[in-house]
Formats: C-alpha cells, structure tokens, sequence
C-alpha cells in the first residue's frame, strides 16, 4: 500500500481505515484440536501493553467498517491488506501536528494516545507479528520516499525509523527511473508478488510516498484434501451459482447469534 501525502490546505477530514486483526489476542485455555493436528497457538508470547491492546481493537473495528464501505463500491472478490493500511496512515500521523494530528488519531481510534504512545503500540505489534508463528513466512516492510528537495524534518524520519522500522529515501520523482526504483523494493519484499505500486510517470503534486510491503506464505492448520472438492450452489448478492466448494469434516469451533 500507498500513501501519497500532499500539501494539507486544511485539516484532514475523516478518513476509512483497515487493521489486522491480530491473531490469538486474549485467547487462552487448553487446546482442543485433533489427535495429530499442528499445535495452535493458544497465547501470544507475551501480554500486550495498553498501547497495544488500545491499538489492535481500534483497528478491527476500522477493518470491519472500510470492507463494507469497499464492498458496497466495489464488485467481485475483495484482498484487503489491513496493516498495511495502518502503519501507513500512522506513519502519516505521525508527522502531523495540531487539528490534522488529533483528527487523524481520532479517525485510527486511538484516543488520546500521544505520539510517543502511539509508536511505541505499533513497535510491538510490529515485533510480535514477525515473530508470532515460527511454522509461517511473515515478513513486513516499511519505507518513505520523498521528493527530491522536499523538506523533512529529521525528527520524524527518526521517529518512523524507529517505530515503524521503515526506511528513508530520497528520489527525484521527475526522473524516469524513480518509479522503477520504488517498485523494485516492493517486489524484493513481497517475493515479486506485487511487482508494481507506483504507476509512472509519478504525479508532479506528489511529494512522497509512505509504503508498507507484507509477504505471507502458511499452509492451513486443518487442509482441505483436493478430491473431496465439489461442485455446489453458493448463494451470491444477486444470484446463486454452481462453484467449487472444499469440504472436510471434523470438529471446530463456531459463534452463533442474532447477527451471524
């Protein structure tokens, strides 16, 4: 993901916001998993700070929210990155002061976090992603591309530095191979999955991009064998089709109520 930042005439206006839910957080107990199946985890390796715990479910109240306003604009299958969307538009935050900071936090949820707070959250988030399911490939990537003679204040790109882990460069946005520069990097951190972000030629308003580039490879914990696959109704928005449909049996968990 993207974020342009451009010269702000005004404060910022609300804006939509997808997050991570964040994997195991308050599960505890005792496994109930089949006889063989790889082992779940069952607790984060450490308890989550206020920060934390403040940022995570702030975020999957805005992961809920901006798939249904995506959804309700957009057709067909939906991928949505939601942390990136997140460390993104907070290091965006981050760097903004006064009215536009307060409604910038305001719109991430993050009450009355200060900016010190809010990076030290995400810092740890960010170090228990990367180190949560040693049986899966996880890797996260941030970096902020400014404009060739725009004017940063260095306390920011340390700051961003060191609570978001991302990178700083300089580029000249009005040189043919800037584009191809910035791409470049995504590719390296995604394993080629995303091969171009920044269409060229780049936009003479632009001054800078904040990138965040994930890559996720994990197996199912209970697979679905191929050969039971088959052919079924599924019942879509405005009609019902025959699609492939896996199938397995075996005992799992689930939540019932008025609104599932």
């Amino acid at each position: 993901m993207s974020t342009h930042i451009l010269p702000w005439p005004r404060p910022l206006r609300a804006l939509p916001l997808l997050f991570l839910p964040f994997l195991a957080l308050g599960c505890s107990g005792s496994s109930t998993e089949p006889e063989g199946a790889p082992p779940v985890i069952e607790s984060l390796p450490r308890p989550l700070t206020s920060q934390e715990t403040l940022l995570a479910r702030a975020g999957n109240d805005f992961a809920f929210d901006l798939l249904k306003q995506v959804a309700a604009a957009e057709s067909g299958n939906l991928f949505l990155s939601p942390v990136s969307a997140s460390m993104a538009l907070g290091m965006a935050a981050s760097g903004a002061e006064g009215e536009t900071f307060a409604q910038m936090r305001e719109m991430l949820g993050f009450g009355s976090l200060s900016r010190e707070e809010m990076g030290a959250g995400y810092r740890g988030l960010l170090e228990l992603l990367r180190n949560l399911d040693p049986r899966v490939e996880f890797e996260v990537a941030n970096s902020v591309w400014l404009r060739e003679g725009f004017p940063v204040k260095p306390d920011w790109l340390a700051f961003v530095g060191s609570s978001f882990d991302a990178t700083a460069r300089t580029l000249d946005f009005s040189s043919p191979s800037a584009p191809t520069t910035i791409n470049a990097w995504v590719a390296e951190r995604t394993r080629n999955r995303i091969p171009t972000i920044v269409e060229p030629p780049i936009d003479p308003a632009t001054m800078a991009f904040l990138i965040n580039a994930i890559y996720f490879k994990g197996d199912w914990r209970d697979g679905f064998d191929p050969s039971a696959t088959r052919n079924g109704p599924f019942a879509g928005v405005s009609a019902t089709a025959s699609v492939p449909l896996m199938r397995q049996e075996g005992d799992f968990a689930y939540t019932a109520g008025e609104d599932h």
